[in-house]
């Protein structure tokens, strides 16, 4: 018997996003934004002296420099790390909420001992150059002596230095940090711990208008000099009217307001002349597919803003017309940032750490080996289902005599769906109130994401393949052009985009995604034995970026490792009110 399931159902409009909007210029910013506030940004990481094998993790501050406020003008930010030869070592693109965002990275056994700097901006903030940018000096040591060199999308960088060939650079004693606020209080449970003990940290505030966001990390205290690691109590908005002299006629970076922009330029083939007021279409396929469409403007420019999480590496981007292949599609790629007139710190290594080196490298191989047992997660995408519509159909082919063609299906088992020939030329239809649709519009059609252009592709299409067929019988009108329906089909494997060709009809293109979020293991041995036998030699024993105080008391607990020593806590943030907040307080670990 056949089974037609009808349901309220947002995945066409909740899943799939669709946008109209005459894209801005590139290449000029636009005098909408003349006035816009100035942003600055902090980054909190987790250490500034960082071996192979071992974890940089940050978390962003972006600042409204008007009202020093959390700023949520700019979505996304990016983080750079930049080697002391000027090479770009990592980019990370940081998606932002609310003026906050996260990352990490873990340091390759490729890279050179050396001094690095740690760089963090917004798209607008490089109209003003990088002096405005957040800056901060990190050291890097690569126990191995390979002298391999490794190049890759993510790293470049030069030979491994040999790092027992440098000086001074000497173990020291720390004095313990005791950096308070007087109106946020910090303290533990006790102030030395055995290993493998619990840490009840409590945190106080004494005024309400301490509540706000913060990041808290708990790490061993270095016992090796390197570069000073910035704090809150350094750092200093921007001044607004200091830096308007700043900003020239060669701006030229559209601000990220609603989230991350992919653009560029269609250009006639034959005469490559832009191609104005040509309606172009993104599709980012995936478990959370996104379609957008946008108009070029009067120079061929377009602009998607993708405001929404994805989970592909690639998007296909398409001309909407019958003369698609007459067109170019150029995608803008990221100008790089000269940063030749920034300075490092003076990086030498003494022969004396020697032993320090080794017993550091090896308490980070057993962790390495062992960090399956303490695994990191990634955050989920959350579904959005943000529209309910009673017209929408599935249908599930499980349910059903499987036919060859999807011709077949919508013949035999799909009456919402019927097909015509022109021109040689087949067309997949809605019928609407059950009758034949005269109208020579044409609905559209999604395949795993994909925008279906030429219908003729899907004729033939193997419909063995096909998990499900959806339909929702609303017309919808998106630039110029009005589409009947939408019939979106998904297939068991998902990957139509991947196995199809669209050379001629779009553009593949690989995609700088946003880093995912990640929820950071907090290790614990309350209540089990499962890791009693398991060595635990961390060095970062917390590491939470999102710490939001927002009660007059709150404690977080923490389990402590067998690497015994000094342990810095470290909360660091704002208030909502945008005052910054820098907490420090040293606990022991000792047999």
């Amino acid at each position: 018997m056949k089974k037609i399931i009808t349901i309220l159902l947002a995945f066409l409009i909740g899943n799939f996003s669709f946008t109209y909007g005459a894209p801005i210029n590139h290449y000029r910013i636009p005098s909408q934004f003349d006035n816009s506030p100035i942003e600055s940004i902090y980054v909190h990481q987790n250490s500034s002296f960082l071996f192979s094998g071992e974890q940089l993790l940050y978390k962003i501050y972006c600042l409204n420099s008007n009202t020093n406020n959390l700023s949520r003008l700019s979505k996304i930010a990016y983080v750079e790390l930049i080697s002391s030869q000027k090479k770009m070592i990592f980019r990370h693109k940081i998606k932002l909420t609310k003026g906050l965002g996260q990352g990490e990275f873990i340091i390759p056994k490729s890279i050179s001992s050396g001094a690095y700097k740690l760089v963090a901006y917004t798209q607008s903030m490089k109209n003003f150059g990088h002096e405005l940018f957040f800056k901060s000096d990190l050291t890097l040591i690569n126990p191995y002596n390979s002298k391999k060199t490794t190049s890759n999308n993510n790293y470049q960088g030069g030979k491994t230095h040999n790092i027992l060939q440098n000086e001074p650079l000497k173990i020291i004693k720390k004095e313990p940090s005791s950096l308070q606020n007087s109106k946020i209080q910090l303290t533990t449970n006790a102030s030395t711990f055995k290993n493998r003990e619990k840490v009840v940290l409590k945190l106080q505030s004494l005024e309400n208008n301490y509540f706000g966001n913060y990041s808290l990390s708990v790490r061993k205290v270095d016992s090796i000099q390197g570069p000073k690691r910035r704090a809150f109590d350094s750092f200093k908005p921007i001044n607004p009217s200091a830096i308007l002299n700043l900003k020239t006629e060669k701006s030229k970076y559209i601000p990220e307001l609603r989230g991350e922009l992919i653009s560029g330029k269609i250009t006639h083939k034959n005469s490559k002349l832009p191609a104005v007021n040509i309606n172009i279409a993104i599709s980012i396929p995936g478990s959370h597919p996104i379609l957008k469409i946008v108009t070029t403007n009067q120079l061929g420019v377009f602009n998607f803003n993708i405001d929404k999480d994805y989970d592909s590496n690639t998007a296909i981007i398409q001309v909407l017309s019958d003369d698609s292949e007459k067109f170019s599609i150029h995608i803008n790629k990221p100008l790089p940032i000269n940063y030749e007139h920034i300075s490092f710190y003076d990086f030498k290594i003494s022969p004396e750490i020697k032993d320090y080196i080794l017993k550091r490298h090896i308490y980070n191989q057993i962790e390495n080996v062992y960090a399956s047992f303490r695994p990191n997660h990634i955050k989920k995408i959350d579904s959005i289902h943000s529209f309910l519509n009673s017209e929408t159909l599935i249908y599930n082919l499980d349910d059903y005599k499987r036919f060859s063609t999807l011709k077949e299906t919508v013949v035999e088992i799909i009456p919402e769906i019927f097909t015509t020939t022109k021109n040689k030329k087949s067309y997949f239809h809605i019928k609407f109130n059950n009758q034949l649709n005269e109208s020579s519009l044409l609905p559209i059609i999604i395949v795993d994401g994909i925008l279906i252009q030429n219908h003729n592709n899907l004729i033939d299409f193997n419909s063995k393949t096909i998990k499900r067929i959806l339909i929702n019988r609303k017309n919808y009108i998106y630039n110029t052009q009005i589409f009947e329906g939408i019939i979106s089909i998904e297939t068991i494997d998902g990957d139509y985009g991947m196995k199809n060709s669209f050379s001629g009809i779009g553009k593949k293109i690989t995609l700088f995604k946003p880093l995912a979020i990640t929820n950071y293991h907090n290790q614990s041995y309350d209540g089990s034995n499962k890791y009693d036998r398991i060595p635990d030699y961390r060095s970062q024993l917390l590491w939470e970026p999102n710490f939001v105080l927002n009660k007059k008391e709150q404690t977080i607990t923490f389990f402590t490792s067998d690497n015994y020593g000094d342990y810095e806590i470290c909360l660091e943030g704002f208030t909502n009110e945008g005052y910054p907040v820098s907490l420090r307080k040293t606990i022991k670990i000792e047999k």
